[in-house]
């Protein structure tokens, strides 16, 4: 049975924050038909399961919204050496994702830049709390260790909380490399 590390998506894997309102609120057309706030709290109540995916859009976007969609993903931008990465550790470990970013954008951009294979277990939901950490640990068996890669000291905090090993993922040059040599 293989360890498993479990890596973030926006922050780690995608290579920025704050997607929704840097990214997708800046690609919808003029005139917005919401506010910057109003996206982000869909977007966060999307994430939780308190709205559909069809209220999340509904009013957005005029027109083909998974145009915007498709547009919004490709927009992204996955970390340097995070394929690498995935390559040098595949057989050595599993992969896991943990995220709060939405389901379907999430294996979107994963199958979008040829790395969704990589991973066996996916777990989409709130990290702070640790409902997501808990989620996974239901999944993986107890005798197998879990290192948690994020670049949330709260999300890490959270992990430890359910008995995983957390490492910090600050965003540097060549951090995933470094990564490489560590594992």
């Amino acid at each position: 049975m293989k360890d498993i590390i479990a890596l973030d998506m926006v922050g780690v894997i995608v290579d920025e924050e704050n997607i929704v309102t840097k990214k997708l609120y800046k690609m919808l057309p003029e005139p917005k038909a919401v506010n910057v706030e109003e996206l982000k709290l869909r977007a966060k109540l999307l994430r939780t399961g308190k709205i559909t995916y069809a209220d999340f859009w509904k009013g957005i976007a005029v027109g083909n919204w998974e145009e915007y969609e498709r547009k919004f993903i490709k927009s992204l931008n996955i970390n340097a050496g995070v394929k690498n990465f995935l390559e040098t550790l595949n057989g050595k470990y599993d992969f896991a994702i943990i995220s709060d970013m939405h389901q379907i954008w999430g294996e979107m951009f994963l199958r979008e830049h040829g790395i969704f294979d990589y991973f066996k277990y996916f777990v989409y939901g709130d990290k702070k709390s640790g409902e997501a950490y808990r989620k996974f640990k239901a999944q993986v068996k107890s005798a197998v260790k879990v290192i948690v890669i994020d670049d949330s000291t709260e999300n890490l905090d959270a992990a430890k909380q359910e008995g995983f090993d957390v490492v910090l993922f600050e965003n540097k040059e060549n951090e995933f490399n470094d990564l490489c040599k560590k594992f």
